[in-house]
């Protein structure tokens, strides 16, 4: 908050990146960790929903740096189309043609953002709807990143 007030965007950025990397480890210690702090306020079975709250943390970061960093989610987009040219290729082309993948790779902005989709009327219902929940999330997740950086400026 100090470095916030006084305008120093630099600061805040570091101070959010120290403070994720203590929660990752904090969060990791509570269930993995055999320190006597962590065994007594952890015992047993109370080490699961530990478990579950760092897992978590861990996919967020890695799909959008919890909210810090636009590269991780501009990174897991392009995995989202590879994976729709994958999927793609395997359903309608030939999976042993790199062509295809490249054809199909081509294509996935199109089937992404809603525009285009080569083979309409031959997608499943669960595969456009997970790929329309995915574009909608990510539009979010991209909001709530520039949000919170023009806010620190």
């Amino acid at each position: 908050m100090n470095f916030q007030q006084v305008g120093d965007a630099k600061a805040v950025n570091k101070a959010i990146s120290l403070e994720l990397d203590a929660t990752s480890n904090y969060l990791k210690k509570s269930w993995s960790s055999s320190e006597t702090y962590y065994r007594n306020k952890y015992p047993g079975w109370k080490k699961l929903p530990q478990f579950g709250k760092w897992l978590e943390f861990r996919v967020l970061d890695a799909i959008w740096g919890n909210g810090e960093s636009t590269l991780k989610l501009l990174r897991s987009i392009v995995v989202i189309h590879l994976v729709i040219a994958v999927y793609d290729t395997y359903m309608f082309g030939d999976v042993w043609s790199l062509k295809d993948y490249l054809a199909s790779f081509l294509a996935s902005p199109g089937v992404f953002f809603g525009i285009a989709n080569p083979h309409t009327d031959h997608y499943p219902v669960w595969f456009s709807s997970a790929i329309a929940a995915t574009r909608l999330i990510g539009f979010a997740f991209l909001t709530a990143i520039l949000v919170k950086r023009f806010g620190r400026r």
